[in-house]
């Protein structure tokens, strides 16, 4: 028996701040953008894929860094400034207490998820139970009128992390992260 929980078009109940076309974001509460799945059945074989709304069939998950200060007392409030989570620029000094944090929008337990900083070795990213600092973010800063009152950002099932590398240097970094979801499919 395999159950698959499923993301929707409403997103979060349509509901948020407005994008482009005058319509709400939705973001679920977990990080995933609003959107379907396609199901393939051939005989016993069973594929689902997930489509975010609006975007190219390889938007599948979401990359950031989220740097806390300090890690990782869920209990004291990250200092950060709004629209930080889309900048990557980071501070040397922040390195230590930054995480490289992956939403991949249809991951299980048996999904993937590697990065490589660099050239420096590829790290396996550890399955971690915790809210999407972008959701988090976008839901805090978002006012109150355009979203339900009910909507909160919950801890996702399907968010990666891992360090940044000690050694880091000034200058810029390229980071590449891999994903194999519970499907074989290579994102």
């Amino acid at each position: 028996l395999h159950m698959h929980t499923l993301a929707t078009v409403s997103g979060a109940w349509w509901s948020g701040p407005l994008d482009g076309a005058g319509m709400p974001i939705s973001y679920q509460r977990d990080g995933t953008p609003r959107g379907y799945y396609l199901m393939e059945v051939d005989g016993s074989d069973v594929t689902v894929r997930f489509r975010a709304f609006g975007r190219p069939a390889d938007h599948q998950m979401r990359i950031l860094l989220d740097s806390a200060f300090p890690r990782p007392d869920p209990g004291v409030h990250r200092d950060f400034r709004h629209g930080e989570l889309h900048d990557t620029r980071i501070a040397l000094s922040q390195v230590p207490s930054t995480e490289l944090v992956v939403n991949l929008f249809d991951g299980g337990p048996r999904s993937v998820v590697t990065a490589q900083v660099g050239d420096r070795p590829l790290q396996t990213l550890v399955r971690t139970l915790r809210l999407d600092p972008f959701v988090e973010e976008l839901f805090m800063r978002t006012d109150p009128a355009v979203m339900k009152s009910w909507v909160k950002p919950v801890p996702s099932t399907h968010i990666w992390t891992g360090p940044l590398p000690s050694d880091l240097t000034v200058g810029t970094s390229t980071i590449h992260v891999h994903a194999t979801d519970e499907y074989g499919e290579h994102h």
